[in-house]
């Protein structure tokens, strides 16, 4: 299984949006424009505040899943917790690639929203893992 991040990511187990990457050019060209993202209205300004929305949720799944499999270590319940993250990612993956639109100028946004939504849901999940462990 290949592993794209756009970010750094902690061992093996990246478990970054990854698919974003391709979608990174609309941020180039706007980069030396700051984007005010509650009103952002063109389709370029809407891909860079999504792609920023699903990066941020990324970074807070990957620093959860680090102290959660801190707190595992050593217990069989990390085999597991690594099994359903890798099963999670496949998931994430084929979900957001059915929910984004077909062609037009919303179907990178509609991709990387659901990317983060997806995301931010896992996150809260692994929290509560994190909190009950």
């Amino acid at each position: 299984m290949k592993w794209r991040s756009i970010v750094p990511s902690f061992a093996v187990f990246a478990l970054s949006t990854g698919l974003v990457a391709p979608f990174g050019l609309a941020q180039g060209v706007l980069h030396s424009q700051a984007i005010d993202c509650k009103k952002a209205s063109a389709t370029a300004e809407l891909n860079v505040c999504a792609q920023q929305d699903a990066s941020a949720a990324d970074r807070k799944l990957n620093q959860t899943y680090q102290r959660l499999t801190a707190r595992l270590k050593g217990s069989k319940k990390l085999e597991q917790l690594i099994t359903a993250q890798l099963a999670w990612i496949k998931y994430r993956d084929t979900a957001c690639a059915f929910e984004r639109w077909d062609g037009g100028t919303g179907a990178t946004y509609s991709y990387l929203y659901c990317i983060a939504r997806v995301t931010q849901n896992r996150t809260k999940d692994l929290q509560n893992s994190l909190d009950n462990y």
